[in-house]
């Protein structure tokens, strides 16, 4: 792992740890270990991570407030008072306060404070870091969507369901899975690039090219330039072509790029071959003839010109059009004899 590398995760670390952020640091770390492939890196993040977590439990006993589970008490210095008198807070193995009673516990006991208090946060990313330590990854995903359903704000949901996406795909390797998750995200934000980006990858590496196509026209919609949008006219069409050989649907897509850039000579050399393919003699012919017309290269105009001449005589009988083509290449070129052997042969 090369020295620079190691000086990003540095103050990647120093910017959570300033504002003791460690549950941000894990979810950074975490985001950063699923980007890796590196075995070295990989092994790095791991050990930092598991740091994270070490300083995320001692946060935890540094908490100033209390929260007695057991009791179902509210967040305060003092537990409930009855007629005016303050009752002092229950001890729960010598450990007074809530934080410290969280880190006391075991998973066993953890569960059953959650039943108590079913929608303590607390409780809930307690529970998570013991389960990723004892690796039990569908209980991990389940607190974590408990997590997603409880939380009013859509931005930090939107983060715990591409965490628990994250999580799912480094740890299980479930595509179908995580695929569900960063489709909840989009529930939330049709643009999220993020779960968009890794949809993509996801889709094409279990050949749902369905849903791929439809994820080519929600980025398509949601462009803000004609360039960004053309970009996923050309994935949708190589899909179309490549994937379900449905040569209409990708000349559609071609078309519609044409239409947003009427230069576009990617799109008129793919048209070109898909026409050739299909046998459109027609559809060929006057894509070439757009291609003449965009052309400011005499020797190009001339080849364009010829092939224009061959398809009219050989594949649509059409003695005059595939003269005039000859003729203007002739134009052009007036040594060249291929032109000039059609023009004496048709006349």
């Amino acid at each position: 792992m090369n020295e620079l590398r190691i000086l990003g995760l540095n103050q990647l670390e120093a910017l959570y740890a300033v504002s003791s952020n460690w549950t941000g640091l894990i979810a950074a770390l975490e985001q950063e270990l699923s980007r890796s492939s590196a075995p070295d890196e990989q092994a790095e993040l791991r050990r930092r991570l598991a740091r994270a977590h070490q300083n995320a439990a001692a946060a935890c006993l540094e908490q100033a407030e209390t929260l007695d589970f057991r009791s179902g008490a509210e967040p305060s210095g003092k537990a409930p008072t009855t007629s005016g008198v303050d009752v002092p807070p229950r001890s729960i193995q010598g450990v007074d306060s809530a934080a410290g009673r969280l880190a006391a516990m075991t998973i066993e006991e953890m569960e059953d404070e959650r039943y108590r208090n079913p929608e303590s946060i607390e409780i809930l990313e307690a529970l998570e870091r013991m389960y990723r330590g004892a690796e039990r990854w569908h209980d991990v995903l389940e607190v974590m969507l408990t997590r997603s359903e409880l939380t009013a704000d859509s931005v930090a949901r939107i983060e715990l369901l591409c965490r628990a996406a994250e999580t799912v795909w480094e740890n299980q390797r479930d595509g179908y899975q995580t695929i569900e998750l960063y489709e909840r995200v989009l529930a939330l934000d049709a643009t999220n690039r993020r779960a968009l980006d890794r949809l993509e990858e996801l889709y094409t590496a279990h050949d749902m090219f369905y849903e791929l196509l439809e994820l080519y026209r929600r980025r398509c919609d949601a462009s803000d330039t004609a360039d960004e949008r053309i970009r996923w006219l050309y994935r949708a069409a190589d899909c179309h072509q490549a994937q379900l050989m449905d040569h209409f649907a990708a000349i559609d897509r071609l078309r519609e790029i044409l239409a947003l850039d009427p230069l576009a000579l990617e799109a008129m050399t793919r048209l070109e071959q898909i026409y050739g393919l299909d046998e459109r003699w027609v559809e060929l012919v006057s894509i070439l003839e757009r291609r003449v017309e965009l052309s400011t290269s005499d020797a190009e105009r001339v080849a364009l010109y010829q092939q224009i001449a061959t398809l009219n005589e050989e594949m649509l009988d059409d003695a005059g059009a595939a003269r005039d083509a000859a003729t203007r290449a002739l134009a052009i070129d007036p040594t060249n004899e291929e032109a000039r052997s059609t023009i004496e042969r048709l006349s």
